[in-house]
């Protein structure tokens, strides 16, 4: 069988790792394109009589998408974003501490709160820092861990230290 054989044979395999594997991105074109890679790389490289080709290509196809969150994690790592307290997504607990007005803050209020955070961020370990930079752009727990290739526990378990953390440096509640 040729690889274009194969690859028009098995396509259904890419929305089938995509829905299971991916599901925030379900619907994303873009993901769908390279998962599309990811099961022509698999084409070309398959061996008949080592295993079943369903099952490496659908690691091919992970491995692909995965790859394009990673360098998307990385590019973003390297960018220094200032971002504002009322921007977060943690619970109630965290803001309390500031009353953040519902208009704008003064310059100088503003000017501390970038001091706080900026030292805050400083204090927390780089993993969770990355975590702590995605829940402020506003991703959830899930789509964090698909993004950092974690499971949505260890996710849950880093926003909770970082919230311990918040809460002994006088930042929470």
């Amino acid at each position: 069988m040729t690889p274009r054989q194969l690859f028009n044979d098995n396509y259904n395999l890419v929305y089938f790792t995509i829905h299971k594997h991916f599901p925030i991105s379900a619907f994303d074109e873009d993901i769908e394109q390279l998962g599309a890679i990811g099961l022509w790389k698999a084409c070309l490289k398959y061996k008949p009589g080592i295993g079943e080709f369903s099952t490496f290509a659908v690691t091919c196809i992970r491995k692909e998408i995965a790859r394009k969150f990673w360098s998307d994690h990385y590019k973003k790592r390297s960018l220094c974003k200032v971002v504002y307290f009322e921007d977060f997504v943690f619970e109630d607990g965290f803001k309390k501490r500031f009353d953040i007005p519902s208009g704008r803050l003064s310059e100088t209020e503003e000017a501390e709160l970038r001091i706080d955070l900026d030292n805050f961020r400083k204090q927390l370990k780089p993993k969770e820092r990355m975590a702590l930079d995605l829940l402020a752009q506003g991703y959830n727990k899930t789509e964090i861990s698909i993004r950092l290739g974690v499971t949505p526990e260890a996710i849950g378990q880093r926003v909770e230290k970082i919230r311990n953390k918040a809460r002994k440096a006088g930042l929470g509640a």
